[in-house]
């Protein structure tokens, strides 16, 4: 366990459904216009009981970009912002999904220059 959290394994079905409707919930009963998605959480400990050939990180993308298709569609309004991790953790499928990536936590100006500079 790092940072004292856990993962959720965006690999399992229901772990997903757990989430689209959690967030469902939040985002139709309180006005929320805005949600990061923090990726601060590298996965460690790796494994899932009876699925030892599993391709956990594919299974997890794919679960992910499931929750971030279900917000758009489900809803529009919110802004969705994905965090990149120092720019390390961006993608294709990710900006095609989010309205804002944040590339670093760092938020010295003069690390934001060559941050920002790198990241685009």
């Amino acid at each position: 366990m790092i940072r004292n959290q856990l993962l959720l394994d965006l690999g399992l079905p229901p772990v997903v459904d757990f989430v689209k409707s959690t967030l469902d919930s939040l985002l139709t009963t309180y006005p929320i216009s805005y949600l990061k998605w923090d990726m601060n959480r590298p996965p460690t400990e790796r494994g899932r009981p009876g699925a030892p050939g599993a391709d956990l990180d594919a299974e997890h993308v794919a679960g992910y970009l499931s929750v971030l298709d279900h917000l758009r569609v489900c809803h529009p309004h919110v802004t969705l912002e994905a965090c990149a991790g120092g720019g390390g953790r961006t993608d294709l499928a990710t900006v095609a999904r989010a309205d804002v990536v944040w590339p670093s936590d760092n938020t010295g100006p003069l690390d934001r220059l060559a941050i920002q500079d790198g990241f685009l």
